[in-house]
């Protein structure tokens, strides 16, 4: 009989925003990450069932990248009654091989604070097809 585990969550104090990429608005704070999975934080809820087109904008560039690009369909979605926004628990879809070796790096990175974790290859490569461009003055700030 085999053993079905959830993947351990890995939490972090960063800021990773995450925006819906077809109209730049904002869908939450990423409170925790694993390789198929996130929990975000928002003042609105979030319907079940909704699939979001995402772009999380990390805190700082690793290797070449400032940005992860995914879809996230809402699973489960509810209010912290103590602090007033909503939590809302995603699965990561659509995700390409460069942005998931990006998450793993980034799930990595908050699980070994105390030792270095190599950047993988592809984001380090500036010719990759998902190298982010310096932003552009017509797009909004990102906080």
């Amino acid at each position: 009989m085999s053993e079905r585990r959830k993947p351990v969550r890995k939490a972090t104090n960063d800021y990773f925003m995450v925006y819906d990429r077809r109209i730049k608005h904002l869908v939450g704070r990423v409170l925790d990450l694993t390789a198929d999975g996130a929990m975000m934080i928002s003042e609105t809820p979030i319907p079940e069932h909704v699939t979001i087109e995402c772009k999380m904008h990390m805190p700082r560039m690793i290797g070449r990248r400032r940005y992860v690009y995914f879809d996230a369909a809402c699973k489960w979605c509810r209010k912290n009654r103590r602090l007033g926004w909503y939590e809302t628990g995603y699965e990561l879809l659509n995700v390409s091989p460069e942005d998931q070796d990006l998450i793993n790096y980034i799930i990595g990175e908050w699980s070994e604070k105390t030792q270095a974790v190599p950047i993988p290859a592809v984001l380090e490569n500036p010719g990759s097809p998902k190298t982010e461009p310096a932003p552009q003055t017509s797009e909004a700030p990102i906080p």
